[in-house]
């Protein structure tokens, strides 16, 4: 009876072993993983913020030359803004109209 104990005990001891050894491979693995992640996330951040900087820098291009052709086109950029909002206008006329 005592050496039938002993087997389960030990097996259980086995179990337990096998187990702990699953469990910090899991972890190193899900570290990796994670730190991979972090990594690229960084990685992601700064394209974006690179991104979103061009991206200001040529609106700020495109403001400048939008308000100097205003300045020495005055009465073209009224004409052009007037048409614009009226093709808007006409657009969602038309649009909210198919709805009905």
């Amino acid at each position: 009876m005592a050496k039938i104990v002993t087997r389960i005990k030990n097996k259980a001891k086995r179990y337990v072993a096998n187990a702990k050894k699953k469990e910090q491979a899991f972890e190193n693995k899900t570290k990796g993983f994670a730190a991979k992640a972090i990594a690229k996330e960084k990685e992601l951040q700064k394209k974006a913020l690179e991104h979103w900087s061009n991206a200001k820098k040529k609106i700020a291009v495109a403001d400048k030359q939008v308000n100097s052709y205003m300045k020495k086109n005055p009465k073209k950029a009224v004409a052009i803004a007037a048409g614009v909002g009226a093709a808007i206008g006409a657009a969602l006329t038309f649009a909210l109209r198919k709805k009905r």
